[in-house]
């Protein structure tokens, strides 16, 4: 399921995985034949390695379902889940479902976002029907998900929301970010997200919130040069 980094440890010593008994949703799971290993999968795959229990959500429910069987194979807990988030009442039947299955949620990752896909363009140029789609997508599908999930999590008194911001293409991405990325002068793999994710995710980051974290090899220390 990935690469996996453990410091040193005694001998004998157990490690209790950093998401055990923890349930997570992961919204935009799913990803298309041909296309690498996308950030919501392997966040997915990152997150059961640590124990989690996952509801893979995306739209294509062919694709859900590809990502979740991945998880059972590897020896994890998952179902797969169809919801389009430009729906609200997707969103609110995926808690629903979530909760009824497990009787609690931890985790909400929304790995769900279009740019130049989605019909971006410069302001001149873009059209109403674009600009709707991308707001669909990205900003009211992410509140209304959050709008179902935070009253779970409120009345069981933790839970962690975690937001994927995405952009151009992946191409793009890639040609941009080995140019211009200093670490490696190479862009990151979804490894590199999904373990971010798991970091955020897990205990070790409850003292943290409301944070926007940069994984980009230092690409933004890069603006102006």
């Amino acid at each position: 399921m990935g690469p996996r980094r453990e410091g040193h440890r005694h001998e004998g010593e157990l490690r209790i995985p950093r998401l055990k008994d923890k349930t997570a949703i992961v919204v935009g799971a799913g990803q298309g034949p041909g296309s690498g290993m996308g950030n919501g999968r392997a966040t997915a795959l990152r997150f059961a390695q640590e124990g989690a229990k996952i509801m893979a959500v995306d739209r294509e429910p062919a694709l859900a379902e590809d990502t979740a069987s991945m998880v059972r194979q590897a020896g994890g807990d998952s179902f797969s889940f169809k919801a389009d988030v430009t729906r609200e009442s997707d969103m609110a039947a995926m808690i629903e479902a979530a909760q009824r299955r497990w009787g609690r949620i931890d985790i909400l990752h929304y790995n769900v976002g279009v740019s130049i896909a989605g019909g971006d363009a410069p302001l001149l140029e873009i059209t109403e029907a674009a600009f709707d789609h991308i707001v669909a997508i990205n900003l009211r599908g992410a509140v209304m998900a959050c709008k179902h999930v935070v009253p779970v999590m409120r009345a069981q008194k933790s839970g962690v929301i975690l937001m994927i911001s995405l952009g151009k293409t992946r191409a793009e991405v890639a040609a941009m970010r080995d140019a211009k990325v200093p670490l490696r002068r190479k862009m990151g793999t979804a490894w590199d997200v999904a373990n971010a994710a798991l970091f955020l995710a897990s205990d070790e980051a409850n003292f943290i919130t409301g944070v926007d974290l940069l994984v980009d090899g230092g690409g933004a220390l890069n603006i102006g040069h």
